[in-house]
């Protein structure tokens, strides 16, 4: 079985997207696809300049018009469109009209990085429709749940029945209302998870695995140190959200341990990223002017 990932990003996350890229090659010990939707042009090239066959880049163009989304682009900000396209991208890449129960997508920010085997996100969710992960915030900032108990950054749906509904329902929860704020229950992409253990039972495994989506907004609550392992057990993925570069890792208090053994790894990954897109980039402006000078001379 390959197992299917998917993701979404512009040419501003597109090192983190490529360092996503490369801890999955890394870790994953299943074959797998990536499949990401291609937010511009720039990213759109570079994914397939890689030319491997793990990584596959979906148009943009193509992906609006499959959803419906072209007029929703106006009547958004650009984070709060890219909200309403991850989960239309996980409704995009289900079967539409056959249930097969051994299908499986996973949602992944970007922003996300391996540090061991994805495996232990599926092992711990087994035969069930649904997988998602709590926030866990610490106690002092429990009042953060307001956005949502589950955070949006890794996302599993079966092709099952109750996942199939899941994901088609959720799309079109976000096509309706989709905004970077709080309104009523609502609040972008995320509150709407909120329900699903009541909703959807014994078919949701909220994911107790504390290095499955460790984060700068929960890492507080654990000892974190070589491997980089967190409570004496391997962190599977870190999610970097508000990561800019190494002079602004995030905006919540990190210690030492957090920044040498998670935060310094990535860094020399995220950076390796930015020069393999700057030889691409490269190749891609020789290719283009050889084929203006082609098209001269015809």
């Amino acid at each position: 079985m390959i197992r299917q990932y998917c993701t979404l990003f512009d040419r501003n996350y597109l090192p983190k997207g490529l360092a996503l890229f490369e801890s999955l090659k890394r870790h994953s010990s299943e074959d797998f696809e990536l499949d990401v939707l291609a937010m511009d042009k720039t990213t759109l090239a570079v994914i397939n300049e890689l030319d491997d066959a793990r990584i596959c880049a979906i148009p943009l163009v193509a992906f609006e018009s499959a959803m419906a989304l072209k007029g929703l682009k106006a009547t958004r900000s650009w984070t709060e469109f890219c909200w309403t396209c991850a989960s239309n991208l996980i409704e995009y890449l289900l079967p539409s009209t056959t249930i097969a129960p051994n299908f499986e997508i996973t949602y992944l920010d970007a922003d996300l990085f391996f540090f061991s085997d994805p495996k232990q996100i599926f092992d711990e969710i087994g035969a069930r429709s649904i997988g998602i992960t709590p926030h866990r915030f610490p106690a002092h900032k429990r009042d953060m749940e307001r956005n949502g108990v589950f955070n949006v950054g890794c996302v599993t749906i079966r092709n099952s029945i109750i996942g199939h509904r899941c994901a088609k329902q959720w799309a079109a929860q976000c096509r309706a209302w989709c905004f970077n704020r709080n309104e009523g229950d609502k609040f972008g992409d995320q509150k709407y998870l909120d329900v699903w253990p009541l909703e959807y039972g014994s078919e949701v495994c909220a994911i107790a695995h504390p290095g499955i989506n460790l984060a700068p907004w929960n890492v507080s609550n654990y000892e974190i140190g070589v491997g980089p392992g967190v409570d004496g057990r391997a962190v599977v993925f870190y999610h970097f959200h508000e990561f800019v570069d190494e002079t602004h890792l995030t905006n919540y208090a990190l210690r030492v341990s957090d920044i040498k053994h998670i935060y310094a790894p990535y860094i020399e990954e995220w950076n390796a990223a930015k020069r393999k897109i700057a030889a691409i980039d490269e190749t891609l402006q020789r290719k283009w002017r050889e084929m203006e000078l082609q098209a001269e001379r015809a």
